[in-house]
């Protein structure tokens, strides 16, 4: 689904999902298809193949060039001689992610270095949660629901108003007060949470206008009766409430002196 909302460029797109560990399920399930599928095209390339070894080759006879140097210097040089910066050669990186299987919009308005400091906090955990997070983030996944770290939450809201991310699985917490414009809003599963007035709140999230000109809305795993039934019921009446108690009643007397 999300490979034809991205060759459709209906992207970037928020998944709602009302269960907290569904979303993370979703989510790292998304991650390890992204990493299996490059991981397999990059085994079977010979063209990449003879790239990382070219590259491997490099840089190890660049370190150990580099080591030479280095011994050479102590055994040589004064003490108070400044070292001179050798600048590093560059090599292909084997290990950078291939666009074609990242949700990561290439043209987002932030730069690795902004990218490195916004997700600084994840690398300093070791826990194995914080990790995957991590290595969702660097694919262009985010998920925001209420139990986890502010801090993430943060950097998700952060990365995906820039255009980063381009995928944003979450519960009902992007439903309200957070300003997350995006192209599609997908519903994923049903739930008794998403009633009429939710589907509103939650569709209204694509087409918002001043970014987009067109929103979409896509049902996945939901009924074609509960897919009617939001885009048909109405949505309950809002009426003031003012409450007229004995006590309000008193202290209005206070106002007529």
């Amino acid at each position: 689904l999300l490979c034809e909302l991205s060759a459709q460029d209906k992207l970037p797109a928020i998944l709602f999902h009302f269960d907290e560990k569904g979303c993370e399920e979703l989510a790292f399930n998304i991650l390890k298809q992204l990493e299996l599928a490059e991981k397999e095209k990059r085994d079977n390339d010979p063209e990449y193949q003879a790239k990382k070894k070219t590259a491997m080759m490099r840089r190890e006879t660049y370190e150990k060039d580099l080591k030479r140097k280095r011994d050479k210097k102590v055994t040589t040089a004064p003490d108070d001689e400044p070292e001179l910066e050798e600048q590093i050669p560059s090599f292909f990186d084997w290990e950078a992610h291939d666009p074609n299987f990242t949700f990561v919009n290439q043209k987002g308005r932030v730069t690795s270095e902004e990218f490195e400091e916004i997700t600084k906090f994840l690398r300093d955990k070791p826990k194995d949660n914080y990790k995957l997070l991590l290595a969702a983030l660097e694919r262009g996944i985010g998920i925001h629901h209420t139990d986890l770290p502010r801090k993430y939450l943060s950097a998700v809201e952060i990365l995906f108003r820039r255009r980063y991310l381009q995928v944003v699985i979450a519960t009902g917490t992007l439903a309200l007060g957070i300003n997350m414009p995006c192209k599609t809003t997908v519903f994923v599963g049903d739930s008794i949470s998403l009633t009429a007035l939710q589907y509103r709140q939650m569709s209204g999230r694509s087409g918002r206008r001043g970014f987009d000109p067109l929103g979409h809305v896509v049902f996945f795993g939901l009924t074609h009766t509960k897919i009617v039934r939001l885009l048909m019921s109405r949505l309950p009446k809002l009426s003031r409430h003012f409450p007229l108690t004995t006590t309000l009643t008193l202290r209005s007397f206070n106002f007529l002196n």
